[in-house]
């Protein structure tokens, strides 16, 4: 049944592309898949939309839904085939030769090498991080028992607040996988792979050559925070997929010499960006300043063109007509249950809390000194005095906020899988920009300017746009030890800006281009295989008890939730009322419980916004309380509900 909405997403892919051959538009593979990716993702949306009104989103409801989203692929497809056999044959052959052709390089070899490794690992992986274990995956189990995306009331307003896109995928995967999360894994590791393709296209697309846009590629790939959030239920890699997809759809329009002109194939483009920017919105929020800086960018290049006003004017309100259409029934849902477009708490918390330029020029060092650690060279401590000097000179003569003097790179924490850090790209990133700087500054002291700066295949306004979406990012998002993971997409962003640099650094020195190559590999390889903490979490196929068991890998505690689960399921309590603090593990609870299928698990006396959602005619048989103070008794709707077990954090009322 999984087999269904990504066989929707391959056969559509095949309809655009002989589509656009037909219609003469200028686009090839990659626009197909984004645009395949975009309509079923646009088409899952509305489905969850339409579903929830009837609280219908079971099973039987999303097979019928994919199966004929998949029939009516197939016959548009068989129809296009039909169309010119000689044409398609053509077409066929050319696609065959480029594929032969990219085989051909060994350094895309070790591409399919590490995408393979990560899907391997992805599907053997049980789901275990804290994040998944308390929102990711406990918010599909709350959608799945009401058969709706509406919100509910729950004591942990991210699963309500946080942006829930990749959840919304994951529901239909979790669904039609027999309500099992042994595939839940792939969202992010097939992003990971798709995001790994974009890099590639758009280092093409801004004048990189075959071998720096395969050095950007692997780079990205074998950073370890990218690599380590490929194998898990997180979003970052999701939300980077939607950043690059938007980035690549700005690139159509990027060209100095071509005009901004109001056409059907411009009209198709302007579609599919509104797209992109709703679900990076949707996906991500942290995503959004990159997007914002590439509009100013793009926006810049209608002005420097001097495009007709009007057209701009039209496409403008095309693209945020789609975003905004796009996003407004997630927005309108937050607005009902927080006033706000989303928990002013939880959307805004990442940002930083002062924006005196000392404090962000403070936390910009801190988000980029983090990343400087090495396996070659011990350089921790040094680091951390470099960066807390910086600081108190900064506040020369005032006292620094404390809010700044929580950091630490330490080396404990330097690979965790949720706060792997990046040194690869972030030294080729200081390195790339000191060079270039100093080859100005001397080119023009000598009276002098490379052609090459000048050279409309190099796209230098691409390299501005990402180096700069990367330093606000830093600038202006708090640094705490896992905001490595908000920083995926602005590293594939900047991967190809990079290797544009150095490809422009050695552009006389071939010798030094080949050694380069060498040392990036060399390096990027070591840094894959040193991922310790990341692969302890590769167990084998696990399931029933043993997989509950590794649920509990980051936390522990499993022999507590085990006890009260029993005692539930002995006495076959099948309503059951929950309370719990911040990060509960509820989703493990809910799979102990009969594995789930015949026990309805509700949050009772919530006191935050979602308090509204409570289900009044909600009488459960028993209640349970995890991370909460409580004492012997508990009153609730003229009931009373007694201790009858206690185990550590845990504890269970009947």
């Amino acid at each position: 049944m999984l087999l269904l909405p990504v066989s929707a997403v391959v056969l559509l892919t095949f309809v655009l592309y002989l589509w656009m051959k037909k219609k003469e538009i200028s686009a090839g593979w990659m626009h197909a898949l984004l645009y395949s990716l975009s309509l079923n993702t646009l088409i899952l949306l509305m489905a969850n939309e339409i579903l929830s009104v009837f609280h219908a989103i079971n099973r039987m409801s999303l097979v019928l839904l994919w199966t004929l989203i998949d029939v009516i692929a197939f016959a548009v497809l068989i129809m296009y085939l039909c169309w010119n056999r000689l044409v398609i044959r053509g077409i066929l052959k050319s696609e065959i030769q480029r594929g032969k052709n990219f085989l051909k390089y060994p350094l895309h070899w070790i591409l399919i090498l590490i995408c393979s490794m990560a899907v391997y690992m992805a599907v053997r992986i049980v789901p275990h991080n804290w994040d998944s274990m308390t929102y990711h995956l406990t918010r599909i189990i709350h959608w799945v028992q009401n058969g709706s995306i509406g919100h509910y009331a729950c004591h942990d307003v991210s699963q309500i607040a946080a942006s829930p896109l990749a959840e919304f995928v994951n529901l239909h995967v979790f669904i039609l996988a027999g309500y099992e999360d042994y595939f839940v894994n792939l969202l992010q590791t097939f992003s990971f792979i798709i995001s790994v393709m974009l890099v590639y296209r758009i280092s093409g697309r801004i004048g990189c050559n075959r071998m720096f846009c395969s050095l950007a590629c692997i780079v990205f790939a074998t950073s370890p925070i990218v690599f380590a959030e490929a194998l898990s239920t997180q979003v970052d890699l999701y939300s980077g997929l939607w950043l690059l997809s938007f980035v690549y759809s700005i690139l159509d329009f990027t060209d100095k010499n071509r005009k901004l002109v109001w056409n059907q194939q411009t009209r198709w483009q302007l579609f599919f960006l509104g797209l992109s920017a709703a679900f990076c919105y949707l996906s991500k929020i942290s995503v959004c300043i990159a997007a914002l800086v590439f509009i100013i960018y793009l926006l810049m290049i209608c002005v420097l063109r001097k495009d007709e006003l009007k057209t701009v004017v039209k496409s403008i309100v095309l693209v945020g007509g789609v975003a905004l259409g796009t996003a407004m029934p997630e927005m309108l849902r937050n607005l009902i249950t927080f006033q706000a477009l989303s928990d002013p708490e939880t959307s805004t918390g990442f940002l930083v809390s002062s924006w005196d330029i000392r404090y962000l020029l403070a936390n910009l060092i801190q988000n980029i000194g983090y990343h400087l650690s090495s396996v070659f060279m011990d350089i921790v401590d040094f680091v951390d005095k470099v960066i807390y000097k910086i600081i108190y000179v900064l506040y020369t003569g005032q006292e620094v906020p404390q809010s700044l003097l929580g950091f630490r790179i330490g080396k404990a924490a330097a690979m965790k899988e949720d706060s792997a850090i990046n040194p690869p790209l972030t030294w080729l990133f200081i390195f790339g920009i000191v060079i270039f700087c100093v080859m100005l500054i001397v080119d023009r002291w000598k009276k002098r300017y490379s052609h090459h700066l000048k050279d409309t295949e190099w796209d230098w306004g691409y390299i501005w746009a990402a180096n700069g979406s990367f330093l606000l990012f830093c600038m202006i998002v708090s640094w705490y030890k896992f905001v490595t993971r908000y920083e995926v997409g602005y590293y594939a962003l900047l991967a190809p800006a990079i290797m544009l640099i150095f490809q422009y650094i050695l552009r006389f020195r071939k010798q030094l281009s080949y050694a380069l190559a060498g040392c990036l590999l060399y390096v990027s390889m070591v840094y894959c295989v040193n991922l310790h903490d990341i692969y302890s979490y590769y167990y084998g196929p696990l399931s029933g008890e043993e997989r509950i068991m590794q649920y509990f890998t980051v936390r522990g505690g499993y022999d507590n939730y085990r006890a009260i689960a029993n005692q539930v399921n002995e006495k076959e309590f099948s309503k059951i009322g929950f309370v719990c603090g911040f990060d509960s593990y509820e989703y493990p609870l809910w799979r102990m419980l009969e594995d789930g299928s015949m026990t309805r698990l509700e949050h009772i006396a919530v006191e935050n916004g979602t308090g509204r959602y409570s289900d009044e005619q909600f009488i459960p048989d028993c209640i349970i309380v995890v991370d909460v103070p409580s004492e012997d008794t508990i009153e609730y709707k003229g009931r009373e509900y007694k201790l009858v077990c206690e185990k550590e954090n845990i504890s269970l009322f009947e």
